[in-house]
């Protein structure tokens, strides 16, 4: 069906899907939200999908993943296809590998253990899952005391970079080559070191005319070099 959008989530309720949802009702598209449970389901679903296929998440292993989406993009379009192309993009460790073998871009040197402390990565640094989102489980060490503290809570692979003082950093929306919007994200408190929305922090539009032009530039050279629809 040309006019219908086949939507893989587990979480078909949460704000960023309604948010699609109501987006579908005003364009006049159908929109179909899936929850993909199991790899049984892959026969009965691939044949009724839409045109286009937006792959959020499912409970699919990496394996059945793969094979389902290979199948499913023969014949419809894929929107996210790096999810299937390049799975590791989502990889913090991964992403800054990738940037600091680009010439014209430049990468946030990274480091998987502590054993570069004092030497490469210095007080106060930040530890992040290498595999996360929205500010979750981002810590800031401080001193020795912060580090052990960590320590004791430390669950999963973690990458650690140098502390970078900001008054705020950018989100780049990009769709297709092309920019959708800009904004600035800052801190509410001086005493919360992230950014991120999702921690309750504001967003500000970008006008200024010289920073979007530069941020463009930048988004979509990084968009094109992770193969980023």
């Amino acid at each position: 069906m040309q006019n219908k959008i086949s939507l893989f989530t587990r979480f078909p309720n949460c704000p960023e899907i309604n948010q699609l949802k109501k987006a579908a009702l005003t364009e006049r598209t159908k929109l179909e939200v899936i929850t993909l449970k199991s790899a049984a389901q892959a026969d009965e679903i691939i044949p009724s999908l839409g045109a286009v296929i937006i792959w959020r998440s499912s409970y699919l292993n990496h394996q059945e993943r793969t094979v389902f989406l290979k199948n499913a993009v023969k014949n419809h379009f894929l929107i996210n296809k790096a999810i299937l192309e390049t799975p590791l993009v989502k990889s913090k460790l991964y992403q800054q590998k990738v940037l600091k073998a680009c010439p014209y871009l430049k990468e946030i040197p990274t480091y998987t253990n502590l054993k570069s402390l004092n030497r490469n990565l210095h007080f106060p640094f930040i530890a992040k899952p290498n595999i996360g989102s929205q500010g979750k489980r981002i810590f800031l060490i401080k001193n020795q005391n912060d580090l052990n503290n960590f320590q004791k809570i430390r669950k999963g692979r973690y990458i650690f970079q140098n502390f970078i003082k900001n008054k705020g950093d950018y989100r780049v929306l990009v769709l297709g080559g092309k920019v959708l919007g800009i904004m600035k994200r800052v801190s509410a408190s001086p005493k919360e070191f992230r950014n991120n929305i999702s921690q309750g922090e504001k967003s500000l539009k970008v006008t200024d005319e010289k920073t979007r032009k530069i941020l463009t530039d930048i988004a979509l050279k990084a968009a094109a070099l992770f193969n980023l629809y």
